[in-house]
């Protein structure tokens, strides 16, 4: 990563998908686009099962619209200090039950509020990524997909990608690199939880 992105912005659009393929639109690419900011794609890769659950932060400039499987993503991916704390965080989000609970019953979400934010019950673990803590992170994932499926039924894999806009907007309030600026697609949005 070239020393220029540490002056700019941060822009994130999140993506997941159940059956690891990622339909990239141009609409996913166009709040990404900035002169001021650097845009990536964070795409939710689970089906690595010796990596666990994790994001691949894929440079919004280096892809086009299209759907892409794992594979064809990985040569792509960049791997940031910044962006693998992101990461870090959100395993973190995901093993605490009193915050999840909070989020699966919020109503509405304000992105803006700090004082929302910081109402949440969240003192995250600074320990390296072993195997336990992946296979927790994959349960307390699936754990989620479990309860949007049984309460959504056809809109649950919508409501988990707004739930993972939330958590990683979350995350980088509560990061070191708490400045920078989540995708303004987000903020955009007209979506409540």
């Amino acid at each position: 990563m070239n020393n220029d992105m540490q002056l700019i912005d941060l822009l994130i659009e999140v993506k997941c998908s159940r059956n690891e393929k990622y339909i990239i639109k141009q609409r996913d690419l166009d709040g990404l686009y900035s002169n001021s900011a650097f845009g990536f794609l964070a795409i939710l890769i689970t089906s690595d099962i010796h990596a666990g659950p994790y994001w691949a932060f894929i440079p919004s400039h280096k892809i086009h619209p299209r759907c892409y499987k794992r594979k064809s993503l990985s040569p792509y991916q960049v791997h940031d200090s910044r962006l693998q704390q992101l990461d870090h965080l959100w395993g973190e989000v995901l093993l605490n039950e009193e915050l999840m609970e909070k989020l699966l019953n919020m109503q509405k979400i304000d992105f803006k509020c700090r004082e929302w934010w910081q109402g949440l019950p969240f003192n995250p673990h600074q320990g390296k990524k072993d195997a336990i803590r992946k296979i927790k992170i994959n349960e307390a994932l699936n754990n989620l997909r479990s309860r949007l499926d049984a309460s959504l039924k056809r809109y649950a894999s919508r409501k988990e990608g707004f739930l993972h806009q939330c958590i990683l907007c979350f995350c980088l309030n509560n990061s070191p690199y708490a400045h920078l600026t989540f995708s303004k697609n987000l903020f955009n949005s007209k979506k409540a939880v």
